[in-house]
């Protein structure tokens, strides 16, 4: 019964916390496998790794209540964390760019 009560606490790179129970904790390499082709896709060649390795915070079944508001990780939740690293990315695309040294930069 004590494994029925256990969850834990996942985001991929800044993406929103999400609580994933015990019973759905495989889904959590299923995310990570989906968020990898997605983002292959729609950023060949560029550096994804921070944005696709899971945090994951095992959460004390004592301690359930600070927790309650997080949302449930379901396929509403893996298309808000995708579009969310695909912002990271951009942004940090974007960053280096301006951050080149225009002048003698190839932009």
């Amino acid at each position: 019964m004590e494994t029925d009560k256990k969850f834990y606490i996942v985001s991929f790179g800044d993406s929103r916390k999400y609580r994933v129970s015990q019973k759905n904790y495989d889904m959590i390499g299923a995310v990570k496998n989906e968020l990898t082709e997605a983002l292959s896709k729609q950023f060949p060649g560029q550096n994804i790794c921070y944005y696709i390795k899971p945090q994951i915070l095992e959460v004390d079944p004592d301690q359930s209540k600070e927790y309650e508001n997080y949302p449930e990780l379901d396929a509403n939740g893996i298309d808000e964390i995708r579009k969310t690293l695909a912002t990271g990315i951009e942004v940090m695309d974007e960053n280096f760019k301006l951050d080149a040294n225009a002048r003698f930069a190839d932009i």
